[in-house]
């Protein structure tokens, strides 16, 4: 098995679900996998080695996840907060990169040897090119993801995440197809972490909706929850201690959702005015990563 596996399992048990973006008219779990089949094209006619993604969270990167894992490439995502040089330095550590970013970080490859292009520019590309007709065969044993440490007390080093790797964690977390119909779960931790990328597999094989957060702030987490009707959500300490102190002890307003998966730290925060009862989350769904 592989990545593209956990794709077409997912069309076989639930493709006319909604994959992701907004329940009114997002991404199918069907579409997703003919944007991955063009997506796959695009990256094998560039020659690419590796994948790299250097942006925000966002609906494009389950496309250029599965996109990369059907050319049979691994994908790195990059941590965006770097200064140029050291994500320049860090690129060329990598085999043939092909960079897709966020506009606001392609400058930084401007004028090297480094081919890179926009989200938008690969959007584009993917809607014009001919989809590949099967996946490439991947050894399990391949390197699917690439992350890097954070490198503070010597470089950052390469972490290498095998198919097999991440098939294991999937299967061990979710069933396929458990996912209610309207199960939607927001994902607002960063790309270049590995909750960023577990939660694109687990969640196509559950079959929920994913709403992506760019840009966390407790109004706009909130703003989300309540609009997308969420019902599940991975949050960091940080995020979480922002909302409740939000709150200021005001009921939450979330109906919908039932559970918060919580990691980085251990769940400290407990303030008189504002205790966690004021979410409508019983503790056995409160679970720590």
């Amino acid at each position: 098995m592989n990545l593209t596996t956990i794709l077409d399992m997912a069309n076989i048990s639930h493709p006319d679900r909604i994959a992701l973006g907004p329940s009114h008219d997002g991404t199918t779990y069907l579409e997703l996998r003919e944007q991955a089949a063009r997506g796959s094209r695009v990256l094998t006619d560039l020659d690419a080695g590796t994948v790299v993604f250097v942006g925000t969270n966002g609906p494009p990167l389950p496309v250029l996840a599965f996109s990369s894992a059907w050319a049979g490439l691994p994908i790195a995502p990059l941590n965006y907060r770097l200064p140029g040089d050291q994500l320049l330095a860090l690129v060329r550590r990598l085999d043939r990169p092909v960079v897709v970013a966020d506009d606001s970080y392609l400058g930084t490859f401007a004028g090297t040897e480094i081919t890179a292009m926009s989200v938008d520019d690969f959007t584009s590309r993917l809607v014009a090119a001919k989809p590949s007709g099967v996946s490439a065969e991947v050894d399990e044993e391949a390197v699917a993801v690439i992350l890097f440490t954070s490198g503070t007390t010597s470089a950052p080093k390469g972490v290498l995440l095998r198919h097999s790797n991440l098939i294991s964690y999937v299967l061990q977390t979710v069933d396929l197809g458990n996912a209610g119909a309207t199960d939607a779960a927001l994902v607002s931790t960063p790309p270049y972490h590995i909750a960023g990328m577990g939660t694109i597999l687990t969640n196509v094989y559950a079959g929920r909706r994913m709403v992506y957060l760019a840009s966390f702030s407790p109004e706009a987490w909130l703003d989300l929850v309540r609009t997308e009707r969420i019902s599940s959500a991975m949050v960091v300490p940080t995020m979480l201690t922002r909302v409740v102190d939000h709150l200021d002890g005001a009921p939450s307003g979330t109906p919908d959702l039932r559970s918060i998966a919580y990691g980085g730290a251990g769940c400290l925060y407990r303030s008189s005015n504002a205790p966690w009862s004021h979410f409508p989350i019983p503790d056995s769904s409160m679970h720590t990563v």
